[in-house]
């Protein structure tokens, strides 16, 4: 019985073990089947990741590929492709660089909107049931490669070589004095030039040339042809400087002659052929307040080269104070005549033989013995008994002694003048240009005065040349804009509207919003005091500077590809006029200025500085306050300038105590920049013009 027990307890111990060694290996089993599957987990992830990092490189490429061949819908936009297998990718497009911020370089800010960001998920999803898709995300940003502008209207080429761009024949321009605008202008209107100043247009001009002139006081032999033998020294220039000189030297060093605005180096005189000096158009030189000795003889001889006949007197020397005439020589009618003021009685010796035009001819007058006499070429043509009983030859410091016309002479002529002499100094009293044009002058010739034509020409020495009649405008204004888009595909920016009135605003542009900075009146514009505006400005009305400091500028648009050009859209298209009121003082406009009108108020502050282009068919530049003091002001000023005038670095605009600074100031850019006038229902910038498409540059990619 105890043996069979025994026996009984060994079979459970060991089936026992069995169970356990059966257990055991159960459990290894178990977990290497796990570690199985879930390596084959492991796998199957690890491979969907590549997958889904694949997709997204294939999404990018062919994103990259559908701006440049122009196959993407634009920004704001996306779209899938599915690859199969489970496998796709999304594109997504978007304006701008996410590494871009206001903290960034202008230069960079400014590409913003030139910029997209391609974005890109890649998926793959596993075909086993309840497995999670892997996805990979790539970026990249491209930068569009500008290749051209959208065209302007054909006309609109013709302004670009112009500072005043003046289009109509049947407006007005009328522009007082002090302004100026440097640079080529083309005027269709009628220009008139300072007309509230006086001119005298034509009073005695002489036209031609004048070679050695001798001015004598006593003698006690006297040869008409030749030097007398003289007790006292005279005057004596012989015209033999050549350009760029300012003076002619008194041999006998007593008074020096002021050229303003004769021309050198012309031939002289045969058998003496040395250098010559012609006076046109009312231009003259000066001698001062010369005055002979009080005694009963005066000599005036002189070589001419009488070059247009006139019916008025053509002056070759005369000493006036504006009333009186204390002597003078000169041709009237084609005749040589001699006058001379005596006891406050003037007497006139006018020959019989005519002096011819286009050949030298000597006139000599000479008065003594009560005599006053007028020889031609050596013969005595004619004489004349003055009355007086002393003999005596008036005199007057004060009075001008000029050459070329009537003493003394157009206060407009010598002014204008005179800013040219300042103009070709070396070293002249101020930083700019004084002269009211500068440039080459287009205008319609059968709409001009002579006497502006004149005043161009000949007292500012510029370059004229006439076009045909034509008004029509080289552009018309783009009437209600409310957006604009800068490429196809990209994002269109709504333009903000101004309040009808600001001060003490700025006004710019906005790289996310508004990159190119366009604002648009309903209405008219009012600039108050320190307004200021960068970017463009669109108006239906009036746009009225009544404020200081007021500024203006025109934005440089993102250039093209190898173009250094500086392109801009104007800084102000005006749908009716632009005027500068008379409290506006130092507003400083750059860009181009479109308006059917500009005008500057008469004011003693109102000043007025565009550095760019205006483009308008009528321009009045009314006169500075102060500046309009009337006829026989401005004559005693120059009569008063001309018989103090003593040599070179002297200059009637200076002498005055009015400030010749002008007012109204258009000069244009320094560097080369070209003016656009977009169709704003059009992209700016276009597709490359060899392809047809858009082309874009990498700027990163992930």
């Amino acid at each position: 019985m105890a043996i069979q027990n025994r026996k009984s307890r060994r079979k459970g111990v060991a089936l026992l073990l069995v169970l356990g060694i059966l257990a055991t290996t159960l459990g290894i089993g178990f977990v290497l089947i796990q570690q199985s599957a879930t390596t084959a987990n492991l796998s199957v992830n690890v491979d969907h990741q590549q997958r889904a990092r694949l997709a997204a490189q294939t999404g990018i490429m062919i994103g990259l590929r559908a701006v440049q061949e122009g196959t993407w819908a634009g920004v704001a936009t996306s779209t899938s492709q599915d690859l199969g297998n489970g496998d796709s990718f999304t594109i997504s497009y978007a304006i701008g660089d996410p590494r871009l911020n206001q903290s960034s370089t202008a230069a960079e800010w400014a590409e913003y909107a030139m910029r997209v960001t391609i974005s890109v998920v890649g998926t793959s999803q596993p075909a086993q049931p309840g497995m999670a898709a892997s996805t990979h995300n790539k970026q990249a940003v491209v930068q569009l490669v500008r290749k051209q502008f959208q065209s302007s209207p054909a006309g609109w080429s013709d302004v670009q070589s112009y500072t005043l761009y003046a289009w109509d024949d049947g407006k007005a321009l009328n522009m007082e004095l002090p302004f100026c605008v440097h640079g080529d202008c083309y005027l269709q209107g009628a220009l008139t030039l300072a007309d509230s100043y006086p001119n005298d247009e034509g009073n005695g001009k002489f036209e031609g040339r004048v070679d050695d002139l001798d001015i004598w006081g006593s003698w006690t032999t006297y040869d008409p042809m030749g030097a007398p033998t003289v007790t006292w020294s005279g005057f004596e220039w012989d015209f033999d400087e050549t350009d760029p000189a300012t003076v002619s030297v008194d041999l006998q060093g007593n008074q020096d002659a002021v050229f303003a605005g004769v021309v050198l180096d012309k031939d002289g005189r045969n058998p003496d052929p040395d250098n010559a000096i012609e006076i046109k158009s009312g231009n003259t030189i000066s001698l001062g307040g010369i005055d002979v000795w009080s005694n009963s003889q005066l000599s005036i001889s002189v070589w001419i080269y009488l070059q247009k006949h006139n019916p008025r007197d053509h002056v070759i020397v005369e000493k006036s104070d504006g009333t009186n005439v204390y002597w003078a020589v000169g041709v009237d009618k084609n005749k040589a005549y001699f006058e001379v003021r005596s006891e406050g009685q003037t007497k006139r010796a006018k020959g019989t033989t005519k002096v011819k035009k286009n050949e030298w001819t000597h006139i000599t007058g000479v008065y003594e013995d009560e005599d006053v006499k007028v020889y031609v070429n050596g013969v005595l043509d004619k004489t004349v008994a003055h009355s007086s009983s002393s003999s005596i030859v008036d005199t007057n410091s004060g009075a001008a002694v000029i050459m070329g016309r009537h003493a003394p002479g157009s206060a407009l002529v010598r002014y204008l003048t005179d800013t040219m002499r300042l103009a070709k100094a070396t070293a002249g009293p101020f930083e700019i240009d004084l002269r009211p044009f500068n440039g080459d002058i287009t205008y319609h010739g059968p709409n001009q005065p002579k006497a502006t034509k004149d005043l161009l020409k000949k007292n500012l020495g510029l370059v004229t040349s006439e076009t045909p009649r034509d008004d029509t405008p080289p552009a018309t204004h783009p009437g209600t804009v409310t957006s604009y888009q800068l490429f196809d595909g990209g994002p269109t920016y709504n333009i903000p509207v101004m309040p009808a009135e600001i001060s003490g605003t700025e006004y710019t542009f906005d790289a996310l919003t508004n990159p190119l900075g366009i604002y648009r009146c309903t209405g008219g514009l009012t600039l108050n005091d320190n307004s200021s505006i960068t970017g463009m400005v669109i108006t239906d009305g009036t746009v009225t500077v009544s404020g200081s400091d007021v500024t203006m500028d025109a934005t440089n648009l993102p250039g093209l590809d190898g173009d250094s050009t500086i392109y801009q859209i104007p800084a102000v298209v005006g749908g009716s006029d632009i005027k500068v009121e008379t409290g506006a003082a130092n507003c400083q406009w750059q860009g181009l200025v479109y308006a059917s009108k500009f005008e500057l108020l008469e004011s003693s502050v109102s000043s007025f500085q565009l550095t760019g282009k205006l483009v308008t068919p009528e321009i009045i530049v009314n006169k500075r306050s102060g500046w309009d003091l009337g006829e026989s002001w401005w004559q005693s000023a120059l009569n008063t300038f001309l018989s103090a005038e003593d040599g070179d670095g002297y200059y009637f605009p200076t002498s005055l105590g009015l400030s010749p600074v002008p007012a109204f100031y258009i000069q244009p850019e320094t560097s080369a920049t070209e003016y656009l006038w977009p169709d704003w229902s059009q992209p700016l910038y276009e597709a490359d013009p060899t392809d047809g498409v858009l082309r874009w540059k990498i700027i990163w990619m992930e």
